[in-house]
């Protein structure tokens, strides 16, 4: 694979300005609160490993585990701010957000006793990479409460291989369903690739089973390359996985497969992507295209996020403009596949660096997914 050096990421550093580092667990601020009282925009928050009460975020800041799964996040955190908020290897139980841009890497989103989704977006633009969201909880035991693993409403959504599940309800109360794996309402958008949905359980009968993907008939979905799982009954018996409309599912499974085909497209072109390395400072950011065979696509790069429309594009630019530049030309082999890698520059740590990807063809051209991240 030809590595090539990102030299416009060199410039990352001057981009940034003036960056704090706040330290949080043992010799520095005792909770995330704490430090987030004090930090200013575009700083960043390490958390050493431990447990933490949650945290509320009102600003555009970094908030980064030392160690990816080593600090954990009690109940009650919440993202509400005018800049982006970036998530670094955190785990979570329940975490909201609402109206703001926030990333998701490396994240573990559990739900809690109190009912709702394990993520809960409202008029927000969220962005997941390589993220766990729903199951059954940190504590391992199911309820009679139903929940989602994500509920967006009046949100844009942008996921590469993650895992979205619904919660199960407790086997010994009967005539309880499971949860989504991922509902969108509102006018809502799904754009995905390499995801796994799953449904929650049900203790009755699978008609009450939770759908691996629930979406009204004013939200669109473009998924590829993801596969879509509908709950079971513990007495037998499976949910159809998917209920939405509008939109495509590309090079997807479905299971059960005996249920009658949804009404969503199944065929068409979609974009795929797949983050193959993590963002490293000194080290190359390997990703993975899917497109069609001998197709031509072309990769973008920005610092920062935004979501723009463009009636040229089907799906939603998750780049922003101000910092967007093309950074390659790639051609898919005869399967359709296409590998990019480019050196992130040593002393980019904490930096972040997006890319999107999009393919020439008639109007409306198609993009894929968001991936990249925060430098590590």
């Amino acid at each position: 694979m030809l590595t090539r050096t990102l030299a416009a990421t060199i410039t990352l550093t001057s981009l940034a300005g003036a960056q704090a580092t706040h330290l949080v667990g043992p010799g520095g601020y005792a909770n995330i609160n704490a430090a987030l009282a004090i930090a200013a925009s575009g700083d960043v928050v390490l958390v050493q490993p431990g447990t933490y009460p949650g945290f509320q975020v009102a600003i555009g800041v970094t908030i980064r585990a030392v160690t990816t799964g080593t600090a954990s996040i009690m109940v009650g955190s919440t993202v509400q701010a005018t800049q982006p908020v970036h998530l670094v290897g955190l785990d979570f139980v329940f975490l909201t957000i609402t109206g703001s841009t926030c990333s998701l890497d490396d994240c573990r989103v559990t739900p809690h006793a109190g009912g709702g989704p394990s993520l809960n977006a409202t008029n927000s633009r969220v962005y997941l990479n390589q993220c766990a969201v729903g199951g059954t909880g940190s504590s391992g035991v199911v309820s009679f409460f139903t929940r989602d693993g994500l509920t967006a409403v009046g949100s844009t959504i942008r996921a590469v291989g993650s895992t979205f599940r619904g919660r199960d309800p407790d086997q010994a109360l009967s005539g309880f369903g499971g949860g989504h794996g991922i509902q969108i309402t509102a006018n809502s958008t799904l754009h995905g690739s390499g995801n796994s949905l799953l449904g929650g359980k049900s203790n009755s009968n699978p008609t009450v089973a939770g759908r691996a993907l629930l979406a009204d008939n004013t939200s669109q979905v473009w998924l590829a390359d993801s596969t879509l799982t509908g709950g079971s009954a513990f007495s037998g018996g499976s949910q159809c996985p998917v209920d939405a409309s509008l939109g495509r599912l590309v090079r997807c499974t479905l299971s059960p497969s005996t249920c009658a085909p949804p009404t969503i497209a199944l065929t068409g072109a979609l974009i795929g992507v797949e983050r193959l390395t993590q963002p490293q400072a000194g080290a190359p950011l390997q990703v993975l295209f899917r497109a069609a065979p001998n197709e031509q696509i072309g990769v973008f790069a920005s610092f920062a996020l935004a979501s723009n429309t463009f009636f040229e594009l089907e799906q939603p630019a998750g780049l922003d403009l101000g910092s967007l530049f093309a950074l390659d030309v790639l051609l898919a082999d005869g399967n359709g596949v296409a590998n990019g890698s480019w050196l992130l520059p040593p002393g980019t740590a904490n930096q972040a660096i997006w890319l999107q990807a999009v393919t020439p063809g008639a109007v409306p051209l198609q993009l894929s997914p968001v991936t990249g991240g925060v430098v590590r």
